[in-house]
């Protein structure tokens, strides 16, 4: 299933705001690798009317036995905006994922939800 058109359109603007270039075919999924915070990636949701987003990163400055009480603590923790944030760990690397829905995507959006996601991964280290 491809992102709807304007869903589409704030991914590339939000690229193009990156200094990135995305092709001109549509997509299922678009996968941005960060220099210093992991890889972002937004994916459309199979059973809904929205994108997933999440950051996967390498946690650097803490003891792997500290990793799984403390990326469980953020399991569901509830954003401003009502989204619920959902945490997993595999194989030494985390995953911070935030589904956001058709009507709550932008450019501006998907920025603001890298930040914040980005805040989350310094937060477990």
């Amino acid at each position: 299933m491809h992102f709807p058109d304007h869903v589409d359109h704030y991914i590339r603007e939000f690229a193009a705001g990156m200094g990135l270039v995305i092709g001109p075919a549509p997509k299922t999924s678009y996968t941005f690798t960060l220099q210093h915070s992991g890889i972002f990636t937004l994916t459309r949701a199979r059973e809904a009317a929205a994108t997933v987003a999440s950051l996967t990163f390498s946690p650097s400055s803490r003891r792997e036995d500290e990793l799984p009480d403390l990326v469980l603590a953020f399991a569901e923790t509830e954003w401003a905006d009502g989204r619920l944030l959902h945490p997993a760990m595999s194989r030494g690397k985390v995953v911070l994922a935030v589904r956001i829905g058709d009507h709550a995507v932008s450019a501006a959006a998907l920025d603001n939800c890298l930040h914040r996601l980005v805040e989350l991964a310094r937060t477990i280290g």
